[in-house]
């Protein structure tokens, strides 16, 4: 997940490498038509979205699939786990879909 991003598209996960390239492109932003290069930060949720909708959609799948068999083993049950042993559970049933 890319920390800054320039306006012309390209990201960048460290500060010095997008300075870098807004400074290249400095002099060019005065010729007309030529995108401009400003280099922003990037919020955590746009960049958590831009990662997992860029997963493949079988993974998705997999994710959502196993979301709902805990969802539904929670309120049929009624079973009050604590944060761990979800965080556990959650874990084997990503690897055993896998």
């Amino acid at each position: 997940m890319s920390k800054y991003i320039c306006l012309c598209g390209v990201t960048y996960k460290k500060k010095s490498e997008a300075d870098i390239h807004a400074k290249m492109y400095q002099d060019l932003e005065l010729i007309e038509g030529f995108p401009r290069h400003k280099v922003f930060k990037q919020h955590w949720q746009a960049r958590f979205a831009t990662w997992f909708f860029s997963l493949p959609g079988k993974k998705i799948s997999h994710f959502i699939g196993a979301y709902l068999v805990y969802f539904v083993l929670i309120h049929h049950f009624h079973i009050d786990w604590s944060w761990w042993e979800a965080t556990l559970i959650g874990v084997g049933m990503g690897l055993y879909i896998e």
